[in-house]
């Protein structure tokens, strides 16, 4: 490199020294000469200089690549490692979103098949329901025929001339423990129909003041005029079958004012509203109840043992909860002690009645 440019050099003050003699030389055409040997020796020189310069450069650039030639292959292999990394995190996810989507496709179909057989299973309960409703009734049917018959025969007999005292009181006898069983039976009645949910029934308002007055009309004919009931307030409606909501809050104030050993038995009825539901408190003035046992009382037929000699077949408070938990509702006992007990029954604003659901055979009424 260096001998390219002092040959160069060498031919510039050649020309250069050539030139200047044309020049002194004095005439026209030397000058010219002179101007076009000095431009020469300038594209010489750049020429030369040029192609040293670009050799520099070249080997330079050479140099730096195969310096860097050591640092390049463990880059590309990190490069290399990384794009694989990030191709498997690409798959893997990739991966687990289709199993995730798997997974809710099937728990969706798990779902509509839960819900479709919730739903077939519901209306099979339904059904059953309706067709035990109506063997019921007609099983009823066919206990209450003879009852009435026995104790209409025990009654004429009790009523004749020609029997002792003796036989008096059998027939007598025989005449109550029919009526009783015909109490009892309908008392089944009544807990088979309220049990089930009131499918096909039609909504109503029901307020329940007048209701209440109603129910005392029939109680105080039945137990007397010492029992009354009083209404606090103004009590709230609520839209539901008014035929399932009536025998709840009559078994209840007739259990308050029946199981009572005050001098004047009372029942006051108070109501209020909470939230979506309406609840109604029935607070008596009667033996009370112990709290240990509030839940037993609620059973089918159940008595407390101070009132085994009580009238009635005991199914009353069982009929009342069942009646309000089929119509998505509650009753039990708020609180008791020997002045009285406080019961409370919610029901839902409007009850949901659902579709009619026909049993397999024709209720017979008795």
């Amino acid at each position: 490199m260096r001998t390219d440019l002092l040959w160069a050099g060498a031919v510039v003050a050649l020309v250069v020294a050539v030139g200047t003699l044309l020049y002194f030389a004095g005439s026209s055409l030397s000058i010219v000469l002179w101007a076009t040997v000095v431009a020469v020796a300038a594209i010489v020189y750049s020429t030369v200089v040029s192609i040293e310069t670009s050799r520099t450069l070249n080997a330079i650039g050479n140099q730096a690549w195969t310096d860097v030639q050591p640092l390049r292959a463990p880059a590309t292999r990190y490069l290399s490692r990384s794009i694989d990394r990030v191709a498997t995190l690409v798959w893997e996810r990739e991966a687990a979103l289709k199993e995730a989507l798997q997974r809710e496709r099937s728990h969706s179909l798990e779902v509509e098949l839960s819900a479709m057989s919730l739903r077939d299973a519901h209306q099979r309960l339904a059904e059953v329901n309706a067709e035990l409703e109506a063997f019921t009734y007609s099983a009823s049917h066919d206990l209450a025929v003879p009852l009435k018959t026995i104790e209409a025969f025990a009654q004429l007999l009790a009523e004749s001339d020609n029997l002792d005292e003796e036989q008096i009181d059998y027939t007598t006898r025989i005449a109550s423990t029919a009526q009783r069983l015909r109490n009892l039976i309908t008392d089944l009645l009544i807990l088979s129909k309220m049990s089930s949910a009131p499918s096909g029934a039609t909504n109503e308002v029901v307020d329940f003041n007048p209701m209440v007055l109603d129910i005392e009309g029939e109680i105080v004919t039945v137990l007397g005029l010492g029992v009354s009931v009083s209404i606090e307030g103004s009590l709230p409606t609520v839209l539901a079958p008014g035929a399932r909501v009536r025998p709840i809050l009559q078994n209840v104030i007739q259990n308050g004012l029946k199981y009572n050993d005050s001098e004047r038995p009372l029942v006051v009825v108070s109501g209020f509203r909470d939230a979506d539901r309406v609840v109604i408190q029935i607070a008596d003035n009667g033996i009370g109840v112990p709290m240990a046992k509030a839940e037993d009382m609620f059973g089918l037929f159940s008595r407390l043992e101070s009132n085994l000699d009580a009238p009635g077949s005991g199914a009353g408070l069982a009929i009342a909860r069942r009646a309000a938990r089929s119509l998505g509702g509650d009753l039990w006992l708020e609180s008791s002690c020997p002045e009285g007990s406080i019961f409370r029954l919610a029901l839902p604003d409007q009850i949901d009645t659902g579709p009619a659901v026909q049993p397999a055979q024709a209720r017979v009424e008795i």
